[in-house]
């Protein structure tokens, strides 16, 4: 006879929350073909599945960042489509060195975040408190 579970282990995906990535990305990516190459080259199920065996997300993000630059680019453009500002108003802040490169090249002004402290300096430094 098999003992009796006391307890429940849920996947989050499918079971307790609904995750298809088309309807999160179709947010992003207006249209679809450009939306499903994105799901198929870059931001893959192969490449979720790492994060589902414990890969830390941030390891992954940065793997693909280094991969695909233009794409963290491609995301910061329309960061600024949807803000309706120009970059050169903006400061990026952001704890990735290459984001910082490719924002300041884009022409951010940019703080790069290693420590909380040293953020609310910045901050101030930019005028913004």
């Amino acid at each position: 006879m098999t003992e009796r579970p006391t307890g429940v282990l849920w996947d989050v995906g499918n079971v307790i929350v609904r995750w298809d990535p088309r309807s999160l990305y179709s947010k992003i990516f207006a249209d679809a073909a450009e939306r499903d190459w994105f799901l198929n080259q870059v931001c893959t199920q192969a490449w979720h599945d790492e994060h589902d065996r414990g890969r830390p997300m941030a390891e992954g993000v940065a793997e693909l960042a280094a991969q695909f630059p233009e794409t963290v680019q491609a995301i910061e453009a329309l960061a600024l489509e949807r803000i309706g500002r120009p970059a050169q108003s903006l400061l990026f802040v952001d704890d990735n060195p290459r984001n910082i490169e490719t924002a300041s090249a884009m022409g951010f002004a940019t703080h790069h975040f290693t420590d909380p402290t040293a953020l609310e300096p910045a901050l101030q430094e930019h005028g913004l408190l």
